[in-house]
């Protein structure tokens, strides 16, 4: 057992681990960074404008009472 603790300790498991973690936050990172910019740039050439812009439409479903 003190063999396979000192593999790991010795330091490439460790920056593996690191590095794969970093990764996987760029990663994250990148996509929804482009994800953002392709969405933009798609409803920009769709719509003429940004979807940020266009306001949000919401309607309530109609009322079971009666008045």
């Amino acid at each position: 057992m003190k063999g396979f603790r000192d593999f790991l300790l010795r330091g490439n498991i460790v920056e593996l681990a690191v590095a794969f973690i970093m990764a996987a936050a760029f990663t994250a990172v990148v996509t929804a960074t482009v994800q953002m910019i392709m969405d933009g740039s798609a409803s920009l050439a769709v719509c003429g404008t940004s979807r940020r812009t266009i306001p949000a439409v919401s309607r309530s479903a109609p009322s079971s009472r009666r008045s």
